[in-house]
């Protein structure tokens, strides 16, 4: 009977141990919480979300109906600031911007039950918090998070060859533009962010493919790209150069010209340091010796979301035995890292050097003048009372009274980032400084027009540890002399901030906190 009783308890063992296996399997929970006894609870489905084109959720090669584009917009917020929690305001602002309907809040939670409903077969779920709201899901799941990782690896590679099918792996979660269909002022910046930082990392992936002399399909991709982005004075560079490299140095010396007559039209200036050592090595009849460079660290990436990559040279390889790499291929390094380091740094006061790891922080941030940090000075909106036209530019006022605007950081890959204003009524500027010959008193104003080639709108944000520690300086990408500062009397409630020539000064300094 004993023996009879033990085969039974060993046949219900097993028969327990397979259910609870399979149960695994699926993704469930055995045991607890189920209606039969050892049932298994589903813990849902896995689901995969979309950003890099066409915003959508997909799960089990469907797609699910996360609803009309107000809605998707909705949950766009809530998947950037993933495992964070959301406040109300901060999702009607960003989802309807300066004009939420007479009922945002209501439609809001409205859209949140639908999304919650269309989520539920899923393992993502949407936790209502005291102070918000929280989106709960794996960060692998997303494949904007996906491309940032491919990219780190293929960054830290040391076989060239694997390095750069990583960056191929990660460039093909491409679709389209990010969130493609949506159409809100903060997701119309998120995007332009995305899609900076994209070319950020066809560029790097470019510069491996050009050390490892691969000119095939890189010439026409850089043309494509030259005609986005006809002012990239690195693009330009390495178009010149995989040029030569196919033989066609014609046409590298006429990119060359193309682009010197086009800054010459647009800013009455001549092309950088490193384009011009390029065009002189292209004429020379005797290239010279192979110049050795040393490969940089890698910086890291700034937290937060949006956030730009970091162009990064990787060491020289030694001549292959069909093909000896020129002089011009280690040229294209060095100019690299003369554009990413140091071309445009200032010459006075303590720089660490972008290759440090400290960097300016992104989202919604405060920046205070460092001298008057103690007294609560920050950069916000003000008069110009001297002009024919009273405009807007940029002043020191208490912080407690300097929102609006909000000020965001937008990276533009490396160092170089632009300052964007973000004003309820007024809608959406960028920080410009229209410099054509590097003359000092010039004022920062916001404009509403700010395309890519347009570089008096584009700053290096270096860091600095004198006077303050921890601090920054701001220098205007079309100079390498000067910085931005505060007018003397500097201490002065209202006094504007102006391009000066670089001194090392308190006035030149700045400190970037969190909003």
């Amino acid at each position: 009977m004993s023996g009879m009783w033990s085969r039974h308890c060993l046949r219900q063992l097993g028969v327990k141990l397979k259910s609870a296996l399979n149960c695994l399997l699926a993704g469930g929970k055995p045991g607890a919480g189920s209606a039969e006894p050892g049932g298994c609870v589903s813990r849902g489905v896995g689901v995969e979300f979309r950003v890099l084109g066409e915003f959508e959720a997909v799960t089990d090669g469907r797609q699910v109906d996360l609803g009309h584009a107000r809605q998707r917009c909705v949950l766009a917020v809530l998947l950037l600031d993933a495992d964070r929690t959301v406040t109300a305001d901060r999702l009607i602002d960003r989802v309807w911007g300066s004009h939420p309907p007479l009922r945002a809040r209501n439609s809001l939670h409205s859209y949140l039950y639908r999304l919650r409903r269309a989520l539920e077969p899923t393992d993502v779920g949407i936790v209502r918090q005291p102070g918000g709201f929280l989106l709960e899901l794996n960060s692998a799941t997303v494949d904007l998070h996906r491309f940032r990782v491919l990219v780190d690896q293929a960054r830290a590679a040391e076989d060239e060859s694997r390095g750069l099918e990583l960056y191929d792996q990660a460039l093909r979660l491409w679709r389209d533009e990010p969130f493609h269909g949506l159409n809100t002022a903060w997701l119309d910046t998120v995007r332009d962010t995305l899609t900076a930082e994209r070319l950020a990392v066809r560029l790097d992936r470019n510069d491996l493919a050009l050390r490892q002399g691969r000119t095939g399909d890189l010439v026409r991709e850089l043309f494509a790209l030259a005609v986005q982005h006809p002012f990239d004075e690195r693009l330009i560079l390495q178009l010149m150069l995989a040029l030569h490299l196919s033989g066609r140095r014609a046409e590298a010396l006429e990119q060359y010209q193309r682009l010197r007559l086009r800054l010459a039209q647009e800013f009455g200036t001549d092309p950088g340091a490193p384009v011009q050592a390029l065009h002189r090595k292209l004429l020379a009849e005797d290239p010279g010796p192979v110049l050795a460079v040393p490969a940089p660290e890698t910086p890291g990436r700034p937290a937060g979301v949006p956030t730009a990559t970091t162009a990064t040279v990787p060491p020289v390889p030694p001549p292959r035995s069909r093909m000896r790499l020129p002089v011009l291929l280690v040229l294209l390094i060095a100019a690299g890292l003369l554009m990413t380091a140091s071309t445009f740094a200032p010459t006075t006061g303590t720089v660490t050097g972008f290759q440090a790891a400290r960097q300016p922080r992104t989202g919604f941030v405060r920046i205070q003048p460092a001298h008057t940090a103690q007294v609560g000075l920050c950069l916000s909106e003000g008069r110009d009372r001297t002009g024919p036209d009273d405009r807007e530019i940029a002043v020191q006022r208490q912080c407690a009274g300097a929102v609006p605007p909000r000020t965001t950081l937008q990276p533009l890959g490396g160092d170089i980032y632009r300052i964007w204003w973000h004003h309820p009524t007024k809608g959406d500027g960028c920080l410009t400084v229209i410099d054509i010959k590097g003359e000092t008193g010039l004022r920062m104003e916001p404009w509403d027009d700010c395309p890519d080639f347009r570089m008096y709108q584009q700053f290096r944000i270096q860091p600095v540890d004198t006077p303050v520690p921890g601090g920054y300086r701001f220098l205007p990408l079309r100079t390498s002399e000067q910085c931005i500062g505060v007018v003397e009397p500097s201490t002065d409630l209202g006094a504007e901030l102006t391009q000066e020539t670089c001194d090392g000064q308190g006035d030149q300094e700045f400190l970037i906190e969190a909003e």
